[in-house]
């Protein structure tokens, strides 16, 4: 249990344990010793020119100077093939000294004389550029930087910055237009455990930036890369620990007109501790149920009311909406990162805590229905139309901890530690005639979701022999995920204008409309580690070739519970609201028969169990073969298989496969460290999620649909080709073009049954599938117009078509109407364009400001049945706007401004037909402005 009085205590020792290490060292020297292409250069030696005493560097090109009086020294870095560099004038005080990164060269440099008492910024957008041109796989990414820029504020907003990504739902990625299966998000290269029951995604909304280094997008599959993904592997690095001592502490509050302070907003009485991303327990099932022997349904209220009637009080009596004024969305984030002397040998840490309570509101709202008739009709018939007010009240706060311990030059230890926890309330009402019951409808939705993830991460970094040629990389994790939604509570009822014009409400279960109650849970637990082994030797070109290999294991454990509670009656007379119809008054007893009683409707089937494990191993070279020309081939088996428990089922394998995942790549470089050429061939998997496996028909309550498993399915085989040009014409500038290909074996698809009177899908291995596309990516500063010096440009656009095969049976019923439609249609959620803009600002004296444009293509949402028209997203035009100013006697203070959605576009879905479009969902969000101030201290 978390209270304000131990977060405030936990803050101060943060605080004072920060305030602690400002004194950590002094008479000290750092740097970091870089090659030409940005590379480190591990074995350099370091030394004081009157002296003649010094070290080398380690594996991470980093050196220490230690234990050196107040003074003004020469520092000489030799290294073999490389041009002697000298420092002059360095001049050490009571501060340490961080020369930053130190660039050998094959031609004489003469550096001059430097004082310098602050390290270079390591997570920019230049060093992801330095990663993106000497990568051996197509990749591309976002820094820590950009997300200053921009003013995203969690990883999921900051993803859609990046070429060929878009976000699903503010969480999930698609890359290239695939996500779910085809899509992998690790963190610090090791996986992690998704917290939806549906998907095996990670939900990317739960990483704050602030502790966020950067994120890259491996686009391409390489052997020494999980093979089980075919968009992109979306890998997120923590923040490393600083050269020096640093502390940095940032307060924010934002505001969007439609939304706080608006005395419309519509919420519902929470938990004591909402405010800390969990409930405190109010919302649980009460323990008289859970605990009964008793099955409460319709039969024990017909022979023992008194009996039900206690079970139905058990439950609490939130029930109601209400309007409050949201107050200002608000955040702090801390963090305080060193190196310091252990035993003799040098630790680096970091700690840091993130805090963000923010709130989301439309009003007005529209939410549609319609109904097919015939391809004759120049119309669809409108089946309902609802007003619809939904709110949000989300808390989302992370802490990280991490250090690393340098053993010596050649082998280091890194642990670190992750806790992420949000919580959501979400409040809605929707209200408006159904015209096929001819009845007016109205809907009130009272829900609840907190997350939680655990992450514990070790890895070492060794280097041995002469000049490091032999490296051992190892790494473990151990994570564990919470997802728990209790007490959602659909509150709905029906009513009918008389004849004085008034509101005759009632309770109509024979429309499925009974208020119900329903919690579900998950839990998670994942653990993997690798090994990764490298040789470096030079072969006839001179040149540097690595042979490597290593191997993987993960193991991931799932449980998954739901429970269904509802309120039924044997008159449907409701009163008019749910305070009253759930009072004690109007429960059942042996004195009202009439009265509301409680009825479990929890499928048992629905509560499992299930596990996987994939064993890998991996064998890759990376060979010049000319000057010019780089070769990387090799491949990686992979053994997969899933298990699965429920009431029906005892651990019965669902999944048992081998895959050997070939690679093949070339790398031509016709200027050198200037542009790149990349052809590579591979082959990739996706496997079936624990659901879609199941042999089990589950009831989803929130589709009101059946969902059928299917234990026959295969898992996807897809064989990718890219080709890309990439010219990097300075630091900060590029310019790239890419083409892709991906031809599916057995991609699994939902599909529909026309026949099924209710709602039923199921999950199935489909004939085929394509995916082809084109990549543009340029970043220019315009330094070459005078007047335009401090101004940089960029943008990104992919194009993208998808085709799916559609079923045998759901293309017979599709043409029984339209005789020459297609057998195919796009991918789930790919949209065929992704736009992304930017102009940005930067002069001397510390102001910055970006102006950011982001837009996707149309996008299917919902397939429908037969020949009822498809679903769409509409494209949602993004522009934000974010300026800052440093200020300060060394610029240590930052305040900033923003702005999201300038142009407040209008968020649809909606199809077409005959020409005409019906709004499934329409609501405008409204324009968010925050004000924000930051101080960053480095001693």
């Amino acid at each position: 249990m978390y209270t304000k009085q131990t977060i405030l205590k936990l803050l101060f020792i943060f605080i004072l344990g920060s305030s602690f290490s400002l004194n950590a060292l002094a008479g000290v020297i750092k740097g970091r010793v870089i090659d030409e292409d940005g590379l480190e250069v591990f074995g350099a030696n370091v030394m004081i020119e009157a002296t003649g005493t010094g070290t080398v560097t380690d594996f991470d090109g980093r050196f220490e100077l230690l234990n050196l009086e107040k003074g003004t020294y020469s520092i000489v870095i030799s290294y073999l093939s490389y041009t002697t560099q000298t420092i002059s004038d360095v001049v050490v005080g009571d501060e340490t000294v961080v020369l930053g990164d130190i660039k050998m060269t094959s031609a004489a440099v003469e550096l001059g004389s430097v004082i310098v008492s602050a390290k270079a910024l390591q997570n920019t957008e230049n060093s992801v550029q330095t990663l993106k041109r000497k990568s051996i796989g197509a990749i591309d990414g976002i820094s820590s930087q950009a997300f200053t820029n921009t003013g995203d504020s969690d990883a999921g907003a900051a993803m859609k910055r990046v070429t060929g990504v878009s976000v699903d739902g503010g969480k999930y990625v698609f890359v290239r237009g695939l996500g779910g299966r085809y899509s992998k998000t690790t963190l610090n290269g090791l996986e992690i455990p998704g917290l939806d029951p549906d998907r095996n995604s990670v939900q990317m909304d739960i990483f704050p930036t602030n502790l966020i280094e950067n994120i890259i997008v491996y686009k391409t599959f390489t052997p020494n890369l999980p093979g089980t993904f075919t968009g992109g592997l979306v890998d997120i690095s923590t923040k490393d620990f600083p050269e020096t001592m640093t502390f940095n502490a940032s307060v924010s509050v934002g505001m969007n007109p439609n939304v706080n302070l608006n005395s419309n907003f519509i919420t519902h009485q929470g938990s004591k501790t909402d405010w800390l991303g969990y409930d405190d327990g109010s919302r649980t099932i009460p323990a008289s149920i859970e605990n009964s022997s008793i099955h409460p349904d319709f039969v024990l209220a017909a022979t023992n009311p008194n009996a039900s009637a206690e079970l139905t009080k058990a439950f609490n009596k939130v029930v109601e909406t209400q309007n409050s004024p949201a107050p200002l969305d608000h955040g702090i984030s801390l963090s305080v990162g060193n190196q310091v002397d252990l035993f003799g040998k040098s630790l680096g840490f970091i700690a840091g805590m993130t805090y963000k309570h923010s709130y989301n509101f439309y009003e007005n709202g529209v939410t549609g229905r319609y109904q097919f008739i015939s391809a004759d009709s120049d119309s669809l018939k409108l089946d309902r139309i609802f007003k619809d007010n939904k709110s949000e009240d989300e808390v989302l706060w992370s802490a990280i901890a991490a250090a690393t311990l340098k053993l010596d030059n050649a082998n280091k230890i890194s642990i670190s530690y992750l806790h992420n926890q949000s919580g959501m309330k979400e409040t809605r009402f929707q209200e408006g005639p159904r015209y096929l019951e001819a009845i007016g409808y109205q809907e009130k939705t009272l829900a609840y979701m907190q997350r939680r993830l655990d992450v514990t991460q070790i890895n070492g970094k060794h280097a041995l022999g002469e000049n490091g040629k032999f490296s051992v990389d190892w790494a473990g994790a151990l994570s564990f995920a919470h997802m728990e939604q209790p007490d959602l509570r659909f509150l709905n009822n029906a009513y009918e204008i008389n004849s004085n014009g008034d509101k005759e409400y009632s309770i109509q279960p024979s429309i499925g409309l009974i208020p119900t109650r329903y919690w579900r849970n998950l839990d998670e637990i994942t653990f993997n580690g690798k090994i990764d082994l490298g040789y470096t030797f030079q072969n006839w070109t001179s040149k540097n070739t690595t042979v490597s290999a290593g191997g993987a294991y993960n193991y991931k454990s799932r449980s998954f519970g739901e429970q269904i509670y509802q309120f039924n009656s044997n008159s449907n007379v409701f009163p008019g609201n749910f305070d009253d119809y759930f009072a004690d008054s109007n429960i059942i007893s042996s004195e009202n028969s009439n009265g509301v009683f409680l009825d479990e409707a929890t499928l048992s089937g629905n509560q499992y169990d299930a596990s996987s494990n994939v064993i890998s191993a991996y064998s890759m070279v990376e060979m010049p073969l000319t000057n010019r020309l780089k070769s990387v081939f090799g491949a990686r088996f992979e053994l997969g298989t899933v298990n699965f428990t429920n009431i029906d089922f005892n651990d019965i394998k669902l999944l048992d496969n081998a895959d050997l995942l070939p690679a093949f790549g070339l790398i031509y470089e016709p200027v050198k460290d200037k542009m790149n050429i990349r052809m590579s061939y591979n082959r990739t998997i996706a496997r079936p999620t624990f659901k879609e496996l199941a042999p089990v028909v589950f009831f989803e309550f929130l589709n009101n649909s059946f969902l059928l498993g299917n234990p026959d399915l295969n898992r996807t085989t897809v064989d990718n080709l890219d080709l890309r040009w990439e010219y990097f014409m300075k630091p900060g500038e590029l310019i790239s073009f890419s083409l892709f290909y991906k031809n599916f074996k057995d991609p699994i698809e939902l599909t529909n049954n026309p026949q099924a009177k209710n709602g039923e899908w199921v999950f199935e291995n489909v004939a085929r599938a394509n995916v082809y596309g084109i990549e543009f990516e340029f970043r220019k500063q315009l330094d070459f117009i005078a007047p335009l010096k401090n101004f940089t440009v960029g943008s990104n656009v992919t194009l993208i078509k998808s085709e799916a095969a559609i079923k045998p049976s759901e293309l017979q019923d599709i043409r029984a109407v339209y005789p020459n439609a297609s057998d195919v249609r796009p991918l789930y959620s790919q949209s065929p364009y992704i736009i992304n803009a930017f102009i940005n600002y930067q002069n001397q004296i510390g102001t910055q400001a970006n102006l950011s444009y982001n837009v996707l293509g149309e996008k299917l949402y919902l397939v429908e049945i037969g020949a009822q028209p498809d679903v769409y997203e509409q494209p949602f035009h993004s522009l934000n706007f974010k300026v800052s100013q440093q200020f300060g006697t060394s610029k240590q203070f930052k305040v900033s401004f923003a702005v999201k959605n300038i142009l407040d576009d209008t968020f649809d879905r909606s199809s077409e037909f005959a020409g005409n479009t019906y709004l499934f969902q329409s609501y405008r969000p409204g324009r968010d402005f925050s004000v924000g101030l930051s101080y960053n201290l480095v001693k």
